[in-house]
């Protein structure tokens, strides 16, 4: 990490919350004004709360937010959106932050791992495993729930790339 945007992320109060699609972040568009970034499409501006759309996937999210992070003004992310349930426990509509998060590729655990900062002692933690794409089978869906109880397609990709960024960052999925 440099020196730069260690410093930046140290003075700033902005905040950038991130979502895979539009509709996901539709709350927040119905209730504050938000400009659209003339440095990037998929960035939307305010006073001290930004919001990107990244796409869906691992690569249009390490993507997208690092085009926006690699400036430094960010003291925080916070990547909110939907997850599948791979624990039995969690029902739908149950608001969860991700603790631990990891990446499944070419059918095996990675070795890279992040820890993600808590947002409220409100929520319940819970490990989450990233993949590439869509999880439609209850065998693969049954053969992940050994590593975590939420599945979904960013959160490591999040994670990566605040890390390599050195901004803290939070996971809440529905």
């Amino acid at each position: 990490m440099s020196t730069e945007v260690a410093s930046n992320n140290l003075k700033s109060n902005k905040k950038l919350l991130s979502f895979a699609h539009r509709g996901e972040a539709q709350f927040f568009f119905d209730q504050k004004k938000f400009n659209k970034s003339k440095a990037h499409p998929f960035l939307f501006e305010s006073d001290l709360l930004d919001l990107v759309i990244t796409g869906e996937g691992l690569f249009n999210c390490i993507s997208k937010l690092m085009r926006v992070l690699a400036s430094g003004d960010y003291s925080h992310v916070t990547q909110l959106g939907v997850a599948g349930a791979l624990n039995p426990i969690l029902k739908k509509k149950d608001i969860v932050q991700l603790n631990h998060l990891y990446l499944f590729s070419n059918e095996s655990l990675q070795y890279q791992s992040y820890s993600a900062n808590k947002l409220s002692p409100h929520y319940k933690s819970y490990d989450g495993v990233t993949v590439f794409d869509r999880l439609l089978s209850g065998e693969r869906k049954k053969a992940l729930s050994g590593f975590g109880d939420v599945v979904d397609r960013e959160s490591w990709a999040t994670a990566y790339v605040c890390e390599e960024l050195g901004i803290p960052f939070s996971i809440l999925r529905i």
